[in-house]
Parts: structure tokens; sequence; C-alpha cells
């Protein structure tokens, strides 16, 4: 049978790995479409070199498992950097790479998606 009693006397510690979350939701989400966004247009460029670049950006952190980047984000950047880095930090920059690059693909799925009359018309 379960024990209950292990959540109901612990609940302060389920609630505050609840507001943890959130807040690393919340600014990971922002920081992720602020880099995005950039990374996005970056793929819209007339320039070859930057949408090469924003191409790039998204293949690998789109293609490397969320848990690889986390762990080289804290594990070997410090040792490339010659940095310290937070676990808090690391969590940080490791989420928000990664969920840039689904942003940045959608962005640009959507302005892609655009037709060209439209376009035209917003510019008139």
């Amino acid at each position: 049978m379960f024990d209950f009693s292990v959540v109901t006397n612990n609940a302060h510690l389920i609630w505050e790995g609840l507001l943890i979350t959130l807040y690393y939701t919340v600014i990971t989400i922002a920081a992720g479409l602020l880099i995005g966004l950039i990374v996005g247009l970056m793929q819209l460029s007339s320039s070859r070199i930057l949408a090469l670049l924003g191409r790039i950006y998204v293949e690998f952190f789109r293609n490397i498992p969320l848990l690889v980047i986390l762990l080289w984000v804290y594990f070997a950047l410090p040792i490339f950097l010659g940095i310290n880095i937070t676990k808090g930090w690391a969590g940080f920059i490791g989420l928000s790479c990664y969920v840039a690059s689904f942003y940045a693909e959608i962005l640009r799925a959507g302005i892609q998606s655009i037709d060209p009359g439209q376009t035209d018309a917003a510019t008139a």
C-alpha cells in the first residue's frame, strides 16, 4: 500500500518545486522567444552567411537531446570558457538555447507561410 504521509508531510517541497518549475518556464520562454526571433530572421535574411548560420544553429540544437545539451552546458562549457557557472544559469542557458531553436523554426515557417499578396497589401 502506498504511504501518502510522505507526500502530505513534504507538501512544502512540492510547492517549492512547482514554483521553481514555473519560474524556469517563464524565463526560458521569454529568452527562447527573443533568441528564436533573431535566429528565425537570420534564416530569412538575404545574406547567405546569416541564413546558413541560422540553419546551423537550428539543426544543431534541435538534433541534440535536451539532456545532453544541459550536461554539456553544466560540465563542458565552464571547462572550455574557463568560467564558473551555477546549476541555475546552466539550466537557463541550455533550456533557452534548446527552446529558441524550435521557436526559430516556428517563426520562420509562420513568416514564410504568409502569401506574397498579403505582404504587398501590408506594404501599400
